[in-house]
């Protein structure tokens, strides 16, 4: 599964970490927020870190917790249905069918168009042979 992202600390609190106010900016090589004056004065031009890159703070963290969760759930729900639709007879060793979610695949191939099955039908034999 994908991990779950670990949020740096200006995610958690949204305060400079020179001041008491609220950080705006993002040092990529000092790893410090700064509110506006903050990042002007430790920045400035003619201090070492004049060229260090300050990236504004995007204030957007549920779209992609979102995706991320909702790409988890698309995962588990795959392998949950692949689990509970794909059966195994008892001739299983014995038949010349031995692969059954692939059988799946292009059953649902299949039913969308069966152009598409026939366009994939070497793909899906090569892969069958694999399983």
């Amino acid at each position: 599964f994908y991990p779950l992202p670990t949020c740096p600390a200006w995610s958690v609190t949204g305060y400079c970490s020179k001041c008491p106010g609220a950080a705006c900016f993002w040092c990529v090589e000092c790893h410090c927020r700064f509110c506006p004056g903050c990042a002007a004065r430790y920045h400035h031009p003619g201090l070492y870190s004049e060229h260090h890159s300050l990236e504004p703070i995007k204030k957007q963290k549920e779209q992609r917790l979102a995706a991320l969760l909702l790409s988890n759930f698309l995962v588990v729900g795959t392998i949950l249905y692949l689990l509970s639709s794909v059966k195994v007879g008892r001739d299983y060793l014995f038949s010349m069918d031995m692969c059954p979610v692939i059988s799946k695949a292009t059953t649902l191939a299949t039913r969308v168009d069966a152009k598409v099955f026939y366009y994939y039908k070497a793909d899906l034999a090569r892969y069958c042979n694999m399983e």
